[in-house]
Parts: C-alpha cells; structure tokens; sequence
C-alpha cells in the first residue's frame, strides 16, 4: 500500500445498499402488513355478517313458508266449495284449464291452482271408481263416509259423500237438483284475515328476497377480499427488489477476498436500481388505481 492512502472496507458499498434495501423493505412491507391485518379484520366481520344474513333469511324463509300454506289452504278451500258440485255432476272428466280460468280465489293465480284443480279431478274419478266397485248398483253405498272400509282410506270424506250422494240419487231413478256440500258463509271477517295473508306472505316474500339479493353482494365481495388487489404484485416487487438489494450485496461480502473491482460495483448498484425502479412503479401504480377508484365518488 502506497504511503498516504489509507485502506478502504470493500464491504462498504454492499453492505450500505443491503441496509437501505432492507430498510425500504421493511417500511412497503410494514403497509402490506398493515393492509393484510386490516383484510383479516374485514374478512372476519363479513363472515359474522353471512351467517347473520343466512339466520335472518333461513327464518324469513321459514315464515314466508308457513304463511304461503295457510293462506294457499284457504284458497284451495274456496276453489273446492266453488267447484266440487261442477266435478262430481261430471264424474271428474272435466276442463281442468276451464274450471281454474272461471273462478281463482282470491290472491292465487291461475298456475297455483291449476295443479290443486287437477288432483281434485282425479279424487272425484277415483272416488266414483272405488264406490261403484265396492258398491255395484244397484246396491246403495252409504252416505256418510264409512270409516271402516280400507279401500276408501285414501279418498277424501267430503268427496265420497257428495260422489255417494250422487250415486244413491241415480240409483233411485230421481236424479235431483245437486246439493252443494254445506259450507258456513264467508263474511267480511274471512276476507279481511285472507287478505292479511297475502300482504304478509308479499312482506316476507320481498324481504326474502331482499335477503338474497344482499348475500350475493356479500358473496360477491368477500371473493374480492380473497383477491387483494395490489398486495400480491407487492409482495413480488419486494422479494425482487431484496433479492438485488439485499441477497445479492450478502453473496458479495461473503466471497473471500470480498471483489470490489468496477464491474462488482456496477453490478451492486445497477442491482439496487432495478429494484428500486420495481418498488417506486407499484407504487406509482397504486397512487393510480386509488387515484381512479376516488374520481367517480368525486363526480357525484
């Protein structure tokens, strides 16, 4: 060594940018922490949020089911009083499509009840099967429903004893006027509780699907969160940025005798800069993207 020069650390410059690389690393990385925290913090909130969603809409939907079947019971009842003289003068063989457009109870539709018209049509036929079987003219079956006989299990009671009825009249040659199945009066009482049902099941049946339609949003978002946008394209750039930064000044310095010739040194600080450039683009990038989601809250 020449007299007058003093020595120089050639771990000096390897050892600075790996310091200032880990120190950039650790302040970006600090905030995608930060960011990851907050996303747990959210993630956790929203999953309370879905099952108190589910609960609410599991019994909004259980109530919406009992209230649809109280008041579809009434109008099955009322389309049965209207109709069964119709079905049992025709022994079942009729226009199910017909009968359901001439009369639709009160807060059904014509699908509702076309199903219900049709099983109706069916149990009159069936009726008027098993007694005519059980009871071969000119024998005359009973009027009341005979309870003791199996096979007219799976009949209902009042279709056998208007379909008997009918068959008792025939059978005697004086086929009158049909007695319609006596049915108490409906006054406005009636009216007005059927009418409670419609508005409640329209109630639950729009917050039903209110529910259902916040689910999806929160479906929705929570697949976002699962997604960060931003934080896996960080993580890259600061495993880049010290891999140059940092790994490779450490490789350097532990190379004996540690290289400190010009093209080491140029490569050490190209290093740096690539990463540099990596880590100041995500975050020009970031300024962007929050840039672009803030302009149209801006605009309104």
């Amino acid at each position: 060594m020449l007299p007058g020069m003093s020595s120089v650390d050639p771990n000096w410059l390897p050892s600075t940018l790996a310091q200032s690389t880990a120190a950039l690393v650790a302040i970006v990385g600090g905030f995608l922490v930060g960011r990851l925290v907050s996303l747990a913090g959210e993630a956790t909130a929203l999953a309370h949020r879905l099952d108190e969603l589910d609960e609410r809409r599991r019994l909004r939907a259980a109530a919406l089911l009992e209230v649809h079947r109280e008041r579809l019971d009434v109008s099955e009842q009322w389309f049965r009083e209207h109709h069964l003289e119709d079905f049992v003068r025709a022994e079942g063989a009729v226009d199910v499509d017909a009968a359901v457009e001439s009369f639709i109870p009160l807060g059904s539709s014509a699908a509702e009840m076309r199903p219900y018209a049709a099983t109706l049509a069916d149990a009159v036929r069936e009726a008027f099967d098993l007694i005519r079987q059980l009871y071969p003219a000119p024998k005359l079956p009973p009027r009341k429903f005979p309870h003791a006989v199996d096979e007219l299990a799976g009949v209902p009671q009042d279709v056998y004893e208007q379909v008997a009825g009918r068959l008792i009249d025939q059978r005697r040659s004086r086929v009158l006027p049909f007695q319609a199945m006596i049915s108490s009066p409906r006054g406005d009482v009636i009216y007005r509780r059927q009418d409670a049902r419609i508005a409640r099941e329209e109630e639950l049946r729009a917050e039903v699907t209110m529910l259902e339609a916040e689910r999806v949003l929160l479906d929705d978002q929570r697949s976002r969160m699962a997604r960060p946008e931003g934080v896996r394209g960080g993580l890259i750039v600061l495993g880049l940025f010290a891999a140059l930064g940092v790994v490779f000044p450490m490789i350097v310095m532990s190379l004996r005798p540690v290289p400190s010739g010009p093209g080491v040194r140029v490569s050490l600080i190209l290093a740096f800069v690539v990463g540099f450039v990596a880590l100041t683009g995500y975050m020009v990038s970031q300024v962007r993207t929050l840039r672009t989601r803030a302009a149209p809250a801006t605009a309104d």
